[in-house]
């Protein structure tokens, strides 16, 4: 039995409050879509596993508001 190489990314996604950030991680990671509208306080994480190349990766999602 071969392990697979593990391989850990880190993804952030900055940008303006209301646009979508955690909605477009929710769809990505947990295949949901929520039509109410909940403002992040700070910052949201979600992490999902998935083979690419027989490698396993971690992928590990922020959203966070981007002040400007």
């Amino acid at each position: 039995m071969t392990s697979r190489k593990k391989v850990l990314l880190k993804v952030i996604i900055l940008g303006d409050s209301g646009v979508g950030k955690t909605s477009l991680m929710n769809m990505y990671v947990n295949k949901r879509f929520s039509n109410q509208y909940k403002a992040t306080i700070g910052a949201d994480f979600l992490t999902r596993e998935l083979v690419v190349q027989d490698r396993l990766v971690t992928m590990q999602c922020m959203s966070k508001f981007l002040l400007t």
